[in-house]
């Protein structure tokens, strides 16, 4: 049994340890209402973006390579990996790895996959598989920003153009609410992936496009595959920290438990070696009558 020395002891470490994970939350607490807001303000408008994409390419006859599904026998699949830069946020990191091990297992029969690795737990997993790795980030999702998702869109867009892509997929944590924040692949490339079919209502009116609709269909898809990047970067962010508050409130719980436990292992441990000092001195006390 430990000491009485040795359990006080850990009684002041596991104190100061809960006291660093009550402040974690409410640092990760503090983020989380910051990023929902920002996707709860990001929501309607790519709802919004999709359907104006929907009905447009209903409301005329108009095509575009980036929407065109690829008939090649061994398609050339590249997979991006969405993952945090710091643990401490629960089974998070390791449900988008189980989600990409299964995709990158399901895809190797027919396919040639690449990857990138967005965040420092993704690079740490890919760099233990055997498959090309295109292209590594950090601090991705720390602040997510439109501008990043736009330029790496065109990048992948243009390699689908040309031929060197066939199909682009997106593995990262979605966010459902506070407690539950799935891990999901998502297809971003061919974008008809992404997009309903509409059936167009006579009675809601005709749409007129200014330019036609054939000349700003491309850059209107690009638009909306740069949103739609930007929104899976926007969950994973809000994701990462539900499940760290949710990590960090369990941690501090867990805490509290263990220094009642040890708190009464300390008093019965006390006041043992009490009445052993009480016998002792009793005995002592027996013995000189």
């Amino acid at each position: 049994m430990a000491s009485l020395k040795d359990t006080k002891r850990r009684i002041g470490s596991v104190k100061n340890t809960q006291k660093i994970t009550r402040a974690m939350k409410l640092v990760a607490s503090a983020k989380y209402a910051k990023a929902n807001v920002s996707l709860a303000k990001a929501r309607p408008y790519f709802k919004s973006f999709v359907d104006l994409v929907e009905k447009s390419l209903a409301s005329g006859d108009v095509s575009s390579p980036l929407l065109e599904e690829s008939v090649s026998s061994l398609k050339k699949v590249r997979l991006i990996i969405v993952s945090s830069d710091r643990g401490l946020c629960g089974p998070l990191n390791s449900s988008v790895m189980k989600v990409a091990s299964r995709f990158l297992k399901d895809k190797k029969v027919a396919s040639k996959v690449s990857l990138e690795l967005w965040g420092r737990r993704s690079v740490l997993f890919g760099n233990t598989l055997s498959e090309e790795i295109f292209d590594k980030k950090e601090k991705v999702i720390e602040r997510p920003n439109y501008h990043f998702a736009k330029k790496a869109f065109e990048r992948l867009a243009e390699e689908f153009l040309s031929g060197k892509l066939d199909e682009v997929f997106v593995a990262y944590p979605s966010f459902q609410s506070a407690l539950s924040q799935p891990a999901v692949v998502k297809p971003l490339l061919p974008l008809s992936r992404g997009l309903g079919k509409v059936k167009t209502d006579l009675n809601a009116g005709i749409c007129l496009f200014e330019p036609e609709l054939s000349r700003m269909v491309t850059p209107l898809l690009t638009k909306f595959g740069a949103v739609t990047l930007y929104q899976f970067l926007l969950e994973a962010a809000t994701a990462e920290h539900a499940a760290r508050v949710a990590a960090m409130d369990s941690a501090t719980t867990n805490a509290n438990k263990v220094i009642k436990e040890l708190t009464l292992q300390y008093n019965r441990a006390r006041q043992a070696a009490i009445t052993k000092e009480l016998i002792e001195i009793t005995s002592g006390a027996e013995a000189l009558k």
